[in-house]
């Protein structure tokens, strides 16, 4: 219910959300519905939010472990309305 929560509140922003497992990590793919141009220009600003948000994506982590003791690690991706990827940090 939350996952369906927050893909709901992310396509009201002009984001798609797709939580996926992707070996032994949960991987937070957001990708935006709309044109942005030139990525560079929110590149920096989503790599600054990312590090300012690592100890929510590290508790998740802690979590992810607890259910599933051989998770690795939880990685986050921006990627554009065309599927390339922005920006991507990976938590462990």
């Amino acid at each position: 219910d939350e996952i369906d929560d927050m893909t709901a509140s992310m396509q009201e922003s002009g984001m798609n959300l797709k939580v996926v497992a992707r070996g032994n990590s949960l991987a937070y793919v957001y990708q935006y519905n709309t044109d942005l141009g030139d990525t560079s220009l929110v590149k920096d600003a989503l790599e600054q939010s990312l590090d300012s948000m690592a100890s929510v994506f590290t508790s998740v982590l802690s979590s992810l472990k607890e259910a599933v003791p051989d998770a690795e690690s939880v990685i986050v991706e921006y990627l554009d309305q065309d599927g390339n990827v922005i920006v991507s940090k990976e938590f462990q």
